[in-house]
Order: structure tokens, then sequence, then C-alpha cells
């Protein structure tokens, strides 16, 4: 029990940084501060990248197309984090535009979203025992 105390406190705290440091990156990603109306678009295809390095020599990257109207304009954009294994051409998905500029789109906002909503339950999952065993600890003294 004394150390699973300490252990838990240390995850606690690298984790509440890793989101601190993931919130800060997305709050300032200008494509996420001008990005703010939310449009159905369509996959249209994909594109790879290969990044072949010494340590990573498979190392592939994709980014998805697709397609989506906004006022009855259609557009065209590409968006990372849209990848063969999770998507199919023809699948609805929900993008992000800059209404002043609607042919800036960004896939990274719905990201974001999930990303964040993952960590604050890691974060609850490891703060609530640190709580719980910290003032279990200062009643027992």
């Amino acid at each position: 029990m004394d150390v699973i105390v300490p252990v838990i406190i240390f995850l606690g705290i690298i984790l509440s940084i890793v989101f601190v440091i993931v919130f800060l990156i997305i709050k300032l990603d200008p494509q996420n501060k001008s990005c703010t109306q939310e449009v159905e678009a369509e996959i249209t295809g994909f594109t790879t990248n290969d990044y072949p390095d010494l340590e990573h020599p498979n190392l592939t990257d994709y980014s998805g197309k697709f397609k989506y109207t906004y006022n009855g304009v259609e557009y065209e954009g590409e968006g990372s984090g849209i990848i063969p294994d999770m998507y199919k051409v023809g699948q609805k998905i929900k993008i992000y535009i800059n209404p002043n500029n609607p042919a800036e789109s960004s896939t990274n906002k719905q990201f974001a979203i999930m990303v964040n909503r993952n960590i604050i339950i890691l974060l609850i999952v490891f703060l609530v025992p640190i709580i719980i065993l910290t003032v279990n600890i200062l009643l027992n003294n």
C-alpha cells in the first residue's frame, strides 16, 4: 500500500500534464478557432504518403479526401485522421469549416473532441483514487 500511493500520484500528475499539453495544442491550433461550422462531408478517397527512414522503413501516413456542400457550393478538402482502416469511400463524416472562408476545413476538431473526452475519463479514473487515498491517509493520521 505504501508503494501504490506514490505510483498512483505520479501517474495522475503525468496524466494531468499530458492533458494540459494536448489541450493547449488543440486550443492553439488556428484551424480549431476559425473552423466553427459543422458540416457533413463524404469521403471520396485517400492519399498515401510514404516516409521511409532508417528507423521505420515501412511508415505510411494517410489522409482522407472529402467533399462537402456549404450554402449551395461544393468544396473539396483533405484531412488527417481519416484512414482506410476506419473509414470507407462514400462514408459520411462530420467536419468543421470556416464560415467566412468555406474552402477552409478541419478534420482535427472531431479528433480533438475525442482525445479530450478520453483524457478526461482517464483523469477521473486516476484522480478519484488519488483523492480517496489522500483523504484516507489524512483521516488515519
